[in-house]
């Protein structure tokens, strides 16, 4: 079954700046859904609002039933959201840049430390 990606009347505001108005509702499978966009910036606004990197002002993005407000780890855990370009901390290890981004996508105890050692020790 694909991934379906519901949205309901996005707004994404910057300040005085209106990014994303009233983007229609719309239930698609997820390839389909950022990539509707008429320009390359909404596409990319769009993507990061479906992504959870960045939040609506007003409406919601709901993605294979979670939403991406409520249940962000889950959005991105369903996606498997690999960005472009590398974000790499230059002042932090490797394993402490692994450990930051595994964080950030909801790992912690155990978890986290289990993840950022199997990352560390894999030679593919």
């Amino acid at each position: 079954m694909s991934t379906i990606v519901e949205v309901k009347d996005l707004v994404k505001k910057f300040d005085d700046l209106v990014a994303v108005d009233q983007c229609p509702s719309a239930s698609r499978p997820v390839r389909s859904s950022a990539s509707s966009a008429p320009t390359a910036p909404a596409r990319r606004r769009r993507s990061r609002l479906i992504s959870c990197l960045i939040d609506p002002t007003e409406g919601e993005v709901v993605v294979d039933g979670n939403s991406t407000r409520s249940k962000p780890t889950a959005v991105k855990a369903t996606l498997g959201v690999v960005r472009r370009d590398v974000a790499l901390y230059p002042t932090l290890s490797a394993a402490e840049n692994l450990a930051f981004w595994a964080r950030m996508y909801g790992l912690s105890g155990t978890d986290l430390k289990q993840a950022v050692h199997d990352a560390s020790n894999s030679r593919d």
